[in-house]
């Protein structure tokens, strides 16, 4: 917004996170997986047009098919597929959604996430967010739900099960923890 008296427009704040939901979950051997990207607004101004995703596939997978929800404009260049919304995003509401398709390789284990969201032109006062980096494990147990954000990506609890990841957050914790005193210990 820009005051014309003034000659200054407001940079607007404005909060978007990224998710990405894997179909089937977990990924099957021998079949495409369906990333579902979900950008949300979390405010507490809106998001002005020209949101961008970026979402790009590793070695080990092909992208077979992208299906943009309305006012999604995608462009593929080689393993990378970049995507801008034509229209504004208000607070606590979705984009609608974008699906892009991978065939994994015959011999992959995994089938790799790694998708971005920006907005030029407003400032993220929560960057944390905005970008989804994990693996999934071909006929695994499936992507937990708990992915934990943190210095600008986000990744998976490892484990079969909650149980499992929470005792691994709870152990990886306490070796910090460890470290930090055993440092702080032989400076004294």
């Amino acid at each position: 917004s820009c005051d014309t008296a003034s000659r200054q427009c407001r940079i607007p704040n404005v909060d978007l996170s990224i998710t990405v939901r894997t179909q089937p979950n977990p990924p099957q051997p021998g079949e495409p997986v369906k990333h579902v990207i979900t950008v949300t607004n979390n405010g507490p101004d809106t998001a002005p047009p020209g949101v961008a995703v970026i979402y790009s596939v590793p070695p080990g997978g092909t992208i077979t098919s992208i299906e943009p929800g309305p006012g999604w404009q995608c462009n593929q260049s080689g393993r990378t597929i970049s995507c801008t919304y034509s229209g504004s995003i208000p607070p606590s509401t979705n984009a609608p959604q974008i699906t892009i398709t991978v065939t994994p390789d015959p011999n992959s284990k995994t089938v790799d996430v790694n998708t971005t969201v920006k907005s030029p032109g407003s400032n993220d006062p929560n960057p944390s967010n905005d970008t989804v980096m994990r693996s999934d494990i071909i006929g695994g147990s499936g992507a937990p739900v708990d992915q934990l954000a943190g210095g600008g990506f986000s990744c998976n609890i490892g484990g079969t099960d909650r149980a499992q990841g929470v005792a691994l957050l709870a152990m990886l914790a306490m070796l910090a923890l460890g470290l930090r005193r055993r440092r702080y210990g032989a400076a004294r």
